[in-house]
């Protein structure tokens, strides 16, 4: 449940807008698992055995509720509709219980922006924020468990071109996390020290014409574990980060007539580079791309009905390898979602 109150004032020429809101999340998770050990399959002669040659462990249970709670307050001012300052603040408080014990964690994180309108077209911005996420399954990490805590600092900028429809955006940012928790066995995480990514995001959106329009991004990421005293893996990659991802996505519009409602069709790629399989950064899982699609047709005014394609062509490839299991996870394969929307 999350409700806000926006309010919205100028008062002598500065003009205010005021946000305040309450969220609430009630999770309950009971779960029970078996871990055991099987023969390997021949993945070209597959012969399937069933519980005839597998071998399982005793049960065990999990049972976790968490409770929480967070109020925060925004205030965004325009000065000379040229400078735009944004403060926020926001506490939150989580209770969580499990079969032996009980936890509450607390914070109040920040936020801070400030925008400026050099021209009509072309705004700089810089903002600094902070998050906080506590543990989902306390009773798994080694060691006293800490809630996740992320900084971030950015700066980039806006440019809108005056003769063509189209804007582009340049973004920098430091992003710093600490107490990251991290599978070390099917029935063990840990938390490392800190982590940090810093990168660069640009992105353009573009009317080629008044029927086609298209949208390009990339993004460059350096990350790098900056403590982690468990492993000793200063200095390495984090796990499933890539340094490259990049999409291009473009749709064609054929206007519809007396008979028929506006016709959209679209395609775009998406890249997502090469990431270590572990924070040893002992071996690595292969960059791939795929393909999406969609398609959108007015039944009415006021009625429309969409189909949009992930992964096309149904390409597999894998997005986790479990280093300490020795096995390997495969993306989502070719997905059709169908949306019938009547708007107002």
């Amino acid at each position: 449940m999350d409700n806000q109150l926006q309010f919205d004032h100028e008062f002598e020429g500065v003009k205010t807008r005021t946000l305040v809101g309450f969220d609430y999340n009630n999770d309950e998770v009971d779960e029970r698992s078996r871990f055991g050990t099987a023969g390997g399959i021949d993945p070209d002669n597959p012969r399937y055995c069933g519980d005839a040659c597998v071998t399982l462990g005793a049960p065990s249970d999990f049972h976790q509720k968490q409770l929480s709670r967070g109020t925060y307050l925004q205030e965004e001012l325009t000065f000379d509709d040229r400078w735009i300052v944004t403060l926020g603040g926001r506490y939150d408080e989580v209770m969580t219980d499990t079969e032996t014990d009980s936890f509450g964690d607390y914070a109040f994180t920040k936020r801070a922006g400030l925008t400026w309108k050099a021209l009509d077209n072309l705004s700089f911005y810089t903002n600094y924020s902070e998050s906080f996420e506590p543990p989902s399954s306390r009773s798994f990490i080694v060691g006293s468990a800490e809630p996740q805590e992320g900084k971030q600092y950015e700066v980039g900028v806006k440019y809108r071109p005056e003769n063509i429809d189209a804007l582009f955006t340049l973004a920098a940012f430091d992003l710093t996390q600490e107490n990251v928790t991290k599978q070390v066995t099917p029935t063990l995480y840990r938390q490392v020290g800190e982590i940090n990514v810093r990168g660069l995001e640009l992105e353009g959106k573009m009317a080629l014409t008044d029927r086609l329009n298209m949208t390009a991004a990339y993004s460059y990421w350096d990350p790098e574990i900056k403590e982690d005293g468990l492993s000793g893996n200063e200095g390495n990659r984090p796990i499933l980060v890539p340094r490259n991802i990049a999409s291009v996505w473009a749709d064609y519009t054929i206007p519809g007539n007396s008979t028929r409602g506006d016709l959209t069709m679209g395609l775009g790629t998406r890249f997502v580079g090469d990431t270590y399989i572990d924070d040893a950064n002992s071996e690595r899982a292969a960059s791939y791309t795929l393909v999406d699609a969609m398609a959108r047709y007015e039944l009415t005014r006021d009625l429309d009905l969409a189909v949009n394609v992930t992964n096309l062509f149904d390409r597999d490839y894998l997005t986790y390898v479990n280093s300490f299991s020795n096995s390997g996870f495969y993306g989502d394969g070719r997905s059709v979602l169908t949306t019938l929307r009547y708007h107002w």
